[in-house]
């Protein structure tokens, strides 16, 4: 059994969550009401079209995307025509959307406020957004999140709540669940988030999709706006591992503007189907588990046995480590009272 194949059996233990090639989750109607539309929220103006018409292709992705907007709200932009691929790589032919705090050149980044809204548009693409593009990919558009990234459940007041596609009375979770939930649905093939505190793994989480936090400076933060720099990462989600593990790929390495941006580590992809042979796994204990309700701790032991039946052992923290865990908690909880960073500069 290969990493992929486990992280996938484990998820379905826990989730419903769509395989490689499978059709994409679907989106349930609202209890009560199959058929009640959106409400009605401020929104910015689209990106104004390309001159010349997008290919079949293109357009039936947008027009896909548009259709499940209307009933999750999970654009603050959508692009009409899409942003073309600036080059071929591992995602032609595939589609992603960004969390409006990333650059993309032409919109203006809004972060999930109106306080931004009127200002002008940025002029160059987060170099997370570039590479992307550059490796093929086809941008749809900005997804809602909690302004500023101040939250965890992206029930924005100024662009209305993102809605979750497995329940339209649920959260998606923040306050990348903009991004969660267009992944979800099926709206994009990736999408990028910020994760400063959780806020790529909580809405992955409750909208069953593939999010990863990164390690601290694997991948440049150019051209977004920050909340806790220290903290700050950018992380993608996706449907599958192996394509969460090339958008890791594609994503990392220092881009000579982020201070923080290290060189990557060895290539994430190929280790997908390596084995898992050597593999350990932690169990959060102490101040990690306290106060679970039944049915998360039930959630959370089901793929831990399916570890230990698979590599024959089971680890857990030894008791200095929750002792950190304790100051990171903290930490964290510190940081939220911060204002948000500056954002990050684009590279000339």
């Amino acid at each position: 059994m290969t990493p992929a194949e486990l992280l996938q059996t484990m998820a379905g233990l826990v989730r419903r969550v769509p395989l490689e090639r499978e059709d994409p989750a679907p989106v349930f109607p609202a209890a009560g009401d199959a058929t009640a539309p959106a409400a009605e929220q401020p929104t910015r103006a689209p990106a104004a079209p390309a001159p010349a018409p997008a290919p079949a292709s293109v357009r039936a992705t947008v027009e896909r995307a548009e259709q499940l907007h209307a009933k999750l709200n999970l654009f603050t932009t959508l692009l009409p025509d899409g942003l073309p691929p600036t080059g071929d790589g591992p995602f032609t032919g595939r589609s992603f959307a960004v969390k409006d705090l990333f650059d993309v050149a032409g919109v203006t980044t809004i972060a999930g406020s109106k306080l931004l809204s009127g200002q002008p548009p940025a002029t160059a693409d987060a170099t997370a957004v570039r590479r992307l593009r550059a490796a093929g990919a086809l941008l749809v558009g900005c997804t809602n999140m909690d302004e500023f990234a101040y939250g965890f459940s992206t029930e924005n007041s100024h662009y209305g709540p993102t809605r979750n596609p497995h329940d339209q009375t649920r959260i998606a979770g923040g306050s990348s669940g903009g991004s969660a939930a267009a992944v979800a649905s099926g709206a994009v093939d990736v999408a990028l988030g910020s994760d400063t505190n959780g806020s790529v793994r909580v809405p992955a989480a409750l909208c069953g999709v593939f999010g990863l936090r990164p390690t601290y400076g694997r991948v440049p933060r150019t051209g977004t706006v920050g909340f806790s720099s220290s903290f700050d990462v950018v992380g993608p989600l996706a449907r599958d591992v192996r394509t969460l593990a090339a958008a890791l790929d594609v994503l990392s390495g220092p881009d000579g503007v982020d201070p923080a941006a290290t060189a990557a580590s060895s290539p994430c992809a190929p280790a997908v189907d390596a084995g898992i042979a050597g593999l350990v796994i932690a169990r959060a204990v102490g101040e990690l588990a306290t106060g679970l309700e039944s049915a998360v701790a039930e959630a959370v032991s089901s793929p831990l046995l399916t570890f230990q039946m698979t590599l024959g052992r089971n680890s857990t923290m030894p008791p200095a480590i929750p002792a950190h865990s304790r100051g990171f908690l903290s930490s964290a909880r510190a940081s939220r009272s911060t204002n948000a960073a500056p954002k990050m500069p684009i590279a000339k």
